[in-house]
């Protein structure tokens, strides 16, 4: 998977606690709020780290009254994505980490 920086940000947020899962919202709370982005910028990036089996999803079920406000998917690694959230980001890290001082 090509990664771009949307895509390192989005790792990064979800790698912050993997067992919690993060919400998006159709009018772009959650994790774009976390994110300062747009919510057509994440929807992307999240769908692809799940074709890729990096990412799952879950669809919030509302309660018995129903819910008062749009309903949330909830998105949170795999072990997979946990391990290729730590490497790639670590990579990336390590090209971007500036040169020591002459």
């Amino acid at each position: 998977m090509k990664l771009s920086l949307i895509s390192a940000r989005v790792l990064r947020a979800l790698l912050d606690d993997p067992a919690v899962p993060k919400y998006l919202g159709a009018t772009g709370y959650g994790l774009c709020a976390e994110l300062s982005l747009a919510n057509g910028s994440v929807w992307p990036v999240l769908r692809k780290l799940e074709a890729e089996g990096l990412v799952i999803s879950e669809n919030e079920q509302p309660g018995p009254a129903g819910l008062h406000r749009q309903a949330r998917v909830y998105f949170r690694l795999t072990e997979a994505g946990v391990r290729y959230a730590r490497d790639v980001l670590t990579e990336l890290a390590d090209q971007l980490r500036p040169p020591e001082p002459a």
